[in-house]
């Protein structure tokens, strides 16, 4: 069973949520062959979505970094790129250290703050 389709035999028939809707449909409108086609290429966007949507425990801060950005509500890459290095200094129990070791996580990954 795929990634794409494993959510429906979860799902209430009574009440299918809409992403169940839209995989029945297209089950239903496409052939074998087009659907497991349209599958993998689903499965494979979801694995290589882009880094700006991520959560920012891709980023594996320490547990006190994570929780002063979740605290300033700072949960996804895009959100935590916008923001300058004084932004984040500003940010309540975030000092240097914690902001160099961000600035170094999203290096790692080719991204750094606005």
């Amino acid at each position: 069973m795929s990634l794409f389709t494993e959510h429906l035999k979860d799902c209430s028939p009574l009440a299918p949520c809409y992403n169940c809707e839209v995989v029945r449909f297209l089950q239903n409108r496409l052939s074998e062959a087009d659907f497991t086609a349209l599958e993998k290429l689903m499965e494979k966007a979801l694995k290589h979505r882009a880094p700006v949507e991520e959560s920012i425990d891709v980023l594996n801060l320490s547990a006190r970094g994570s929780n002063c950005l979740r605290a300033e509500n700072i949960n996804t890459v895009g959100e935590l790129i916008a923001m300058t290095e004084g932004q984040l200094l500003r940010t309540p129990n975030i000092g240097r250290i914690t902001v160099r070791l961000i600035k170094e996580a999203l290096e790692s990954r080719g991204l750094h703050l606005k």
